[in-house]
């Protein structure tokens, strides 16, 4: 982890390059709309309890 992080340190432009992969993979790939509903569900579970 240490290695990767140094990497992107001495190469910016991999690390915006990896960054914009990133965050339009999650774009594409991501239910939002799920995971509220998860952790919503999740909150009144605990408040039952």
């Amino acid at each position: 982890m240490v290695n990767a992080l140094s990497f992107y340190l001495d190469h910016p432009a991999e690390r915006v390059k990896k960054g914009n992969s990133a965050r339009q993979r999650v774009k594409e790939n991501y239910i939002w709309d799920d995971n509220v509903q998860q952790m919503m569900n999740v909150y009144q579970n605990l408040i039952k309890k």
